[in-house]
């Protein structure tokens, strides 16, 4: 097997942030990209329409200081659980209250999945 050259890879790169860039601006379904410690990094506006809140407000935050939850804790480590290497998470039902709509109770049905997932590159490690 050849390995790619620079270019190729960085032809890769590039069609690739060109497809993860679609895909948030055009998805009718909420998406977000959160960081080790769960922070918002990227979501769509879908996302930031069921909520109530503009993007901006969420970047760089944490997920619980935007949603208000009742289920002591249960989604965050649900989350964290993916994060540390877990087994990626689909169709779960999660009950919770987004601040930008604090007189709106919402069930979704959410799915996690390392950015890394399907890659034969080690997951990165995670702080605690």
């Amino acid at each position: 097997m050849v390995p790619a050259s620079r270019s190729d890879e960085l032809d890769r790169v590039k069609t690739d942030l060109a497809f993860l860039d679609a895909l948030f601006e055009t998805c009718p379904i909420g998406l977000v990209m959160l960081d080790q410690d769960l922070r918002y990094v990227r979501l769509n506006q879908a996302l930031a329409d069921m909520d109530g809140l503009p993007i901006e407000a969420r970047l760089g935050r944490r997920m619980d200081e935007i949603m208000i939850m009742s289920d002591g804790g249960e989604y965050r480590r649900m989350l964290r659980g993916v994060a540390l290497g877990g087994a990626p998470v689909v169709g779960t039902p999660v009950g919770m209250r987004p601040r930008g709509h604090p007189d709106r109770d919402q069930v979704r049905s959410v799915g996690f999945s390392p950015p890394w997932a399907g890659r034969s590159a080690r997951a990165p490690e995670w702080a605690g």
